[in-house]
């Protein structure tokens, strides 16, 4: 199913997510400064870092780089 299919692709992107992968949150792009259990810390402009429950991560942009 493409529903299906569309999840499990989803939860292994959020799976994916280290320090230094860029994230959209709640439409706010932003690289990873920490990973938590279930939260991550975005950093959205230098010196400004917001934490952000890791499963309202819309999309993964990149990896570590």
């Amino acid at each position: 199913r493409p529903q299906q299919k569309k999840f499990k692709e989803h939860e292994k992107a959020l799976n994916s997510i280290e320090k230094g992968s860029e994230v959209i949150v709640a439409g706010v792009l932003g690289k990873v400064t920490a990973v938590m259990d279930d939260k991550i810390k975005i950093e959205i402009a230098k010196g400004v870092e917001i934490t952000a429950v890791k499963a309202y991560v819309s999309q993964v942009l990149s990896s570590k780089e």
